[in-house]
């Protein structure tokens, strides 16, 4: 074979596999982005992220989000974002009960809370209880 139309032949491949990556990014799943709407909200699915803005919530200066069972979603997590720079807590908390029978925690804990200005972060299931990872 020719010295040259081995380049050619290889800036075709790299320039299909090139092709392949971009549309494997292009196609990527859409992130499902949930907001907060009043001051006490029970998370029946797991979105990708989570928008929190407390100042645009009546009902005072505390969002409580319920979250859904860790045992029936092992690995599951969403991002959550306050979307403010109030002291407003943001606190999440799960009234399920964990395979000990024990109340499930976050962060080992009966509950996690943050009032951080523009607080961020992810919350995972283990199939137990809540961590923030």
């Amino acid at each position: 074979m020719n010295p040259f139309q081995t380049l050619i032949t290889q800036d075709s491949e790299i320039n299909r596999i090139q092709g392949n990556i971009s549309n494997a990014l292009n196609q990527a799943s859409p992130v499902d982005v949930v907001t907060v709407d009043k001051a006490n909200y029970a998370l029946k699915t797991i979105p990708g992220l989570l928008i929190i803005p407390t100042s645009n919530i009546s009902g005072g200066s505390q969002v409580n989000v319920y979250l859904p069972d860790a045992l029936k979603i092992p690995g599951q997590g969403f991002f959550f974002k306050k979307t403010d720079s109030t002291s407003n807590q943001i606190t999440f908390s799960s009234p399920a009960k964990n395979k000990q029978g024990q109340n499930q925690t976050v962060e080992a804990a009966s509950s996690y809370s943050n009032s951080s200005a523009l607080a961020y972060g992810r919350l995972v299931s283990d199939g137990n209880n809540w961590w923030l990872v």
